[in-house]
């Protein structure tokens, strides 16, 4: 992992890297469905033609077999109203030359059934010619309508690919988020309250790895420093308390073997002996607490706004009594 990467840096790609990948989806959702709209609009107006081509051709059939001429003349209305309409369906060139044409061939049929030089055969020819030019435009629109069915399938099933793909891409990258934030920013994390539930027990030899990003590092760092500067502080304190214990041992012999030579069970030695002791207990319990109140004040320095009270009116009750048993005796 780069030492430069920090854990909002690597945040800022991952939501730019899913925000891209959601604007491709969206502009991918948006071109299938501007095309499936086209192709579905495309494939209403082939079958709306093919409609209007077929009924053209019913119309052309009965015209050909009514005999009535206010019938015929109806009928002709009809068919020419059905040919212009098919007019607003024409999407391609193809489809209005074949449209034209086969207007022009109903036109003269019309007109060679009016003309009453001309023979059945011809008029049958013409008939025939003008139904198979409707043909021609039933045939041109249901090839339109039958691409715009295989360009449905296939955009739809270019939008399947699409979303399987997207799906996949955006599955691999909550994967890899996960597995990142886990690996790189959970586990610096937890490691660090480990280390420090770990020191706050008593191990102080408890460190945090420092790894992960920029600011868990320093995190871990900060953390690695304080507990060293404790661990250090906790050495010299403890040698320090060494060193008072170190002091204070001659002391307190001296006042062990005076005690000593006074006992309860022993006779008092002359005046000026006894007067030796208790001079030098007295001796002893000014050094004792001179010690002490460096010590205190080493103390004071040591805790800075932790206050420590150490009282040494024992040690003073101590030497007082002492003192009163001389004078007793």
């Amino acid at each position: 992992m780069n030492e430069r990467a920090t854990l909002r840096s690597m945040m800022t790609a991952v939501t730019s890297i899913v925000t891209v990948i959601a604007l491709l989806i969206s502009g991918a959702l948006v071109v299938l469905t501007t095309a499936l709209q086209r192709v579905t609009t495309n494939a209403g107006v082939s079958i709306e033609s093919v409609r209007l081509a077929e009924e053209a051709q019913i119309a052309l059939l009965l015209h050909q077999q009514a005999r009535n001429p206010l019938v015929r003349r109806d009928i002709e209305g009809d068919l020419r109203r059905k040919l212009a309409d098919a007019r607003r369906f024409v999407t391609t060139s193809d489809e209005a030359r074949v449209l034209s044409e086969a207007t022009n061939q109903v036109d003269a049929y019309i007109a060679s059934t009016r003309d009453p030089e001309r023979s059945a055969e011809a008029v049958a020819a013409r008939h025939e010619a003008a139904f198979g030019a409707i043909e021609d435009l039933v045939t041109i629109n249901v090839v339109q309508s039958n691409e715009s069915q295989r360009s449905a399938s296939r955009l739809d099933n270019a939008a399947n690919i699409i979303g399987i793909g997207m799906g996949a891409l955006l599955s691999l990258v909550a994967g890899g988020v996960i597995v990142w934030l886990r690996g790189q920013a959970f586990a610096p994390v937890f490691a660090l309250a480990r280390a420090m539930e770990g020191f706050g027990r008593g191990n102080h030899e408890a460190r945090a790895a420092e790894r992960g990003p920029r600011e868990l590092r320093e995190m871990c760092v900060r953390f690695n420093e304080m507990a060293s500067a404790i661990a250090a502080q906790r050495q010299a304190q403890l040698a320090f308390l060494g060193g008072v214990a170190h002091d204070l041992r001659n002391p307190l012999g001296v006042l062990h073997m005076s005690v000593a030579l006074l006992g309860p069970d022993k006779r008092l030695p002359p005046e000026d002996q006894v007067r030796q002791t208790v001079a030098r207990l007295g001796r002893q319990i000014v050094r004792m607490e001179r010690m002490l109140g460096d010590f205190l004040d080493a103390a004071r320095i040591e805790a800075g706004h932790l206050e420590l009270r150490l009282e040494t009116h024992d040690a003073r009750a101590l030497v007082e009594e002492v003192v009163d048993l001389f004078e007793d005796a």
